[in-house]
């Protein structure tokens, strides 16, 4: 049979009845006719189906025709032809977690690169503040997550997917760990909660626009004097108006939206700016001033291998890891396994999304651009590190302490400006804030100063490095003649 696609039809202007919009929606599927197969009355949202085949067999010109003739109508602010899309949280990639005490000191590196710990002498974040992850669902049963689930999250419809069996509907995820994962991540601010709104996470996604009526429909669920936020760590095969219009919504409601960057296939070609949605809104619509685009690195803040990057489509950087374990891999909640190490830009988005539900825990008046503006303003720049990516992975990786500790010392929030251009060129520290020595840029000197490196020790390690190229891990020095005792007696003086 020939195909008759899905039409994304909304949505009638506000005050609307449900049966005056199913009048609109029968009024233009005439002669042929329309049929909702989903609806969201509350925000106006509907997805339609024609239910026949015209005469002379061509679909998509009739599906073309009807959207053409809804936007004529006042009352319709849009209407887009729907689209399937493959499975796009990429490959799992994740490696199961030991229970072991030599993971315990590597198990949160990217805690310790974001100054998180210090950040939480300042706050862990208000209740009033919501983390919306628009996602594949979470595993409510979850130890970790429980106490981070928003209070009214049961009386809340969170279901945006299609053909869900009931042990599985919003927001439980029993399978895909996708949003689970994320979950974990945003816990970087615990006091605030979370509400996981489910969208497909499947092979082939059953529709686009069922995302932006989750983003729409989750507006609606913002309580009087609540702040949220929205991570969405996920990409479309292009930019579709309901998602669009879904940010647009957000903005005017003052809600930050956090999206991942992208993550390449591995082999792939790379080049800069790279296009990705719904990433690719923040700087294709600059306007949309509540937006914010991360890139991802690894340890040693150095650009992830798979991350996207591009002087315009970033907006900042964040630990996403590469994959490995402890001291690689980003630790976070999973299932069925309970924890997991990951790595992908899907999981630098939400350090992001955590550390803006905290700038906004402190400061309920600050404005989503103003968030947006203090990170980059306070990112730690990681130029030195990425000599390959200068000014191509945003302002820098994010300093929790840094902007917590601005947004303290600023009396008001219009105080918080836009980062001034680096005009000075920027010089590698051999040490990090944590006084940790680099060992990629150590000199022979520096390296004699570390217990049990002698200047044997310290020549083998520089002529490896000039050799094979910089260390992956401080434990690559074990290529270099180093033992494991020795590495374990001075990891907590080195990094990379």
């Amino acid at each position: 049979r020939v195909p008759q696609p899905l039409q994304d039809v909304r949505r009638p202007r506000p005050g609307r009845a449900e049966s005056h919009c199913r009048e609109i929606i029968q009024t233009l599927g005439l002669p042929l006719g329309l049929q909702v197969i989903n609806a969201t009355p509350k925000v106006g949202y509907y997805r339609v189906k024609l239910m026949a085949i015209p005469i002379d067999r061509d679909v998509v010109r009739a599906v073309l025709a009807i959207i053409n003739q809804a936007q004529q109508l006042d009352e319709i602010r849009f209407a887009e032809v729907d689209q399937v899309g493959f499975e796009d949280f990429g490959a799992d990639q994740s490696v199961i977690a030991n229970d072991q005490e030599f993971e315990a000191d590597d198990r949160f590196w990217n805690y310790a690169a974001i100054q998180l710990p210090e950040a939480h002498l300042i706050t862990k974040g208000s209740p009033n503040v919501t983390i919306m992850i628009v996602d594949s669902g979470a595993r409510i049963d979850h130890e970790a997550l429980q106490p981070t689930l928003r209070p009214d999250w049961q009386t809340l419809d969170l279901n945006f997917d299609l053909g869900v069996i009931d042990s599985e509907r919003s927001p439980n995820e029993l399978v895909i760990a996708h949003g689970t994962k994320v979950a974990g991540i945003i816990a970087i601010a615990p006091n605030c909660r979370i509400l996981p709104i489910k969208i497909s996470g499947q092979f082939a996604s059953p529709a686009y626009g069922l995302r932006a009526a989750a983003i729409v429909q989750a507006l609606t669920y913002l309580q009087p004097q609540e702040r949220a936020v929205i991570n969405l760590s996920w990409r479309t095969n292009g930019e579709h108006i309901g998602i669009r219009e879904a940010l647009v919504d957000a903005k005017n409601r003052g809600v930050a939206v956090v999206t991942s960057a992208g993550n390449y296939d591995s082999g792939a070609a790379q080049q800069p700016d790279e296009l990705h949605y719904p990433s690719a809104h923040t700087y294709r619509y600059p306007q949309l001033t509540n937006l914010c685009t991360v890139a991802a690195v690894a340890i040693g803040d150095r650009k992830a291998s798979y991350s996207y990057y591009g002087a315009q489509s970033i907006t900042v950087a964040a630990p996403g890891g590469e994959n490995g374990s402890a001291g690689v891999g980003i630790y976070t909640t999973s299932t069925p396994e309970k924890y997991v190490y990951t790595c992908g830009t899907s999981f630098a988005a939400p350090h992001v999304a955590g550390l803006i539900a905290l700038l906004f825990s402190v400061k309920p008046d600050l404005s989503a651009a103003e968030a947006i503006a203090l990170i980059k303003e306070t990112a730690d720049s990681i130029n030195p590190n990425n000599a390959a990516y200068v000014g191509m992975l945003g302002a820098g990786r994010i300093n929790a302490k840094k902007a917590l500790d601005r947004l303290i010392s600023s009396p008001n929030p219009s105080d918080v400006s836009v980062p001034k251009p680096i005009t000075e060129p920027i010089k590698p520290s051999h040490y990090d804030s944590l006084g940790r020595l680099n060992i990629n840029l150590a000199t022979l000197a520096e390296l004699m100063t570390l217990p049990a490196i002698g200047a044997w020790l310290g020549d083998r390690i520089i002529k490896y490095r000039a050799a094979h190229g910089l260390f992956n891990s401080i434990w690559g020095l074990s290529l270099a003649g180093v033992s494991a005792w020795t590495i374990g007696q001075i990891k907590s003086k080195i990094t990379i």
